[in-house]
């Protein structure tokens, strides 16, 4: 796929609160807000980024034509059936390791820039990565739940901040993003609260619109923010390639590949075995959630699956 010449950053305004159907939004002009304020931001490419782009599709091509040996203890598959790999240094793997660490050292340089200039001054001076990855998701794949990335998701405080750094390697579709102010989230209540209740319908697919990226275009968001990964199109003659990493003041607190699932936040907010819960688990039941619900005992994995329609191995009644 040809690489997209560098392109301006754009700034613009978007709807906030609960009035999500204000107007339609074109999902390339739409680069969020002037900053990470309100949940993320949208920076499309520059000539750093077409930089990093073109060392970034030599490494698709390492993991997807000639992986090194070793390389599959870095792998594993993420939601939507996504090829997720470390971007960590290989014994004996000289080649290999000089252009994952070229890529990485590029990919935070990039984003502390940006980090400073939407005013995170001290998470970009302070803050501690968690570990670049290379998302690659193949035609038809990569469509994920909704979902938070850091259980901190509802915490306010500012040392609590935790911001994902997405860049795409290629035109595709890119995130599904909140069409509101996600501020709403944050709070220092319990997570069973009335404010869970006001706003889960938030999370419903309607609220998101899917951002089209393009090759060099780089989107962070807060850990407040909901959001979840598009299907590459089925008529890709390319997989989707995307770098990815975390940053936050407090790494200790952060597990990488835990997620909160809009399914985990309705039973938050309405109980165990409330409807609203169990009804988003059959709404997202091509996902797997409930094995993906960690906190349930076989027993109620097994009252949830009975509930939903789906058998133990995974197939429908």
């Amino acid at each position: 796929m040809p690489i997209i010449p560098a392109l301006a950053a754009v700034v613009s305004p978007r709807p906030t609160g609960a009035d999500v159907d204000a107007h339609p939004i074109d999902p390339y002009s739409w680069p969020t807000s002037a900053g990470l304020d309100t949940g993320a931001a949208v920076i499309r490419a520059t000539a750093a980024s077409i930089k990093l782009v073109m060392q970034a599709q030599q490494l698709q091509m390492y993991i997807e034509q000639s992986p090194p040996k070793g390389l599959d203890a870095l792998q594993s598959i993420i939601a939507g059936e996504v090829l997720q790999t470390q971007l960590l240094e290989i014994n004996n793997e000289q080649s290999w390791n000089s252009l994952a660490t070229g890529c990485v050292e590029l990919l935070h340089e990039i984003a502390l820039d940006a980090l400073r200039k939407h005013g995170f001054h001290k998470l970009a001076a302070k803050g501690k990565w968690t570990g670049a990855k290379m998302l690659i998701a193949e035609p038809g794949q990569g469509d994920q739940p909704i979902h938070f990335d850091s259980p901190l998701w509802d915490n306010a405080a500012s040392d609590s901040c935790v911001v994902t750094v997405l860049l795409y390697v290629s035109d595709c579709a890119g995130p599904k993003l909140p069409r509101y102010d996600c501020n709403r989230f944050l709070t220092n209540t319990p997570h069973f609260s009335e404010a869970m209740q006001r706003d889960a319908r938030l999370l419903l697919g309607d609220c998101f619109v899917t951002v089209d990226a393009r090759a060099g275009d780089m989107v962070l968001f807060t850990h407040n923010t909901p959001h979840a990964g598009s299907a590459c199109s089925p008529n890709s003659k390319v997989n989707r390639a995307v770098l990815f990493d975390m940053i936050t003041l407090k790494p200790k607190a952060i597990d990488a590949e835990a997620q909160y699932f809009c399914w985990t936040f309705m039973r938050d907010a309405f109980g165990n075995d409330s409807l609203p819960y169990r009804h988003r688990l059959r709404q997202n039941i091509q996902h797997s959630p409930v094995e993906r619900e960690d906190k349930a005992s076989n027993e109620e994995k097994a009252d949830l699956r009975e509930f939903i329609g789906v058998n133990p191995d995974g197939s429908l009644d």
